[in-house]
């Protein structure tokens, strides 16, 4: 009986992700905490993510505002939708 191997051990260990909102929290936790300028808090978030062997090629890295939120959210549902058909899961 053969055993089905996961994508992760196939290719090793798979880079963490993390998604788009939780690099936003922390981008607007540096403003508000830290009172970080928006650019020196998109700079550290990225540095702390990538401290952490996080992979952050799925992510808009330019400064959050309330303008882009709706269009990341979309864009994060789109590609959401996609992952979803490229594994196969409807649901």
């Amino acid at each position: 009986k053969k055993e089905k191997r996961s994508k992760r051990s196939m290719s090793g260990l798979l880079p963490a992700r993390v998604s788009q909102e939780a690099f936003d929290e922390v981008v607007k936790e540096n403003m508000e905490d830290f009172e970080m300028d928006p650019t020196e808090a998109v700079e550290d978030a990225k540095k702390q993510f990538l401290v952490q062997g996080v992979n952050l090629d799925n992510l808009d890295l330019s400064i959050p505002t309330d303008e882009n939120r709706e269009e990341r959210s979309r864009f994060v549902k789109a590609t959401e939708t996609l992952d979803n058909a490229v594994d196969g899961d409807t649901g």
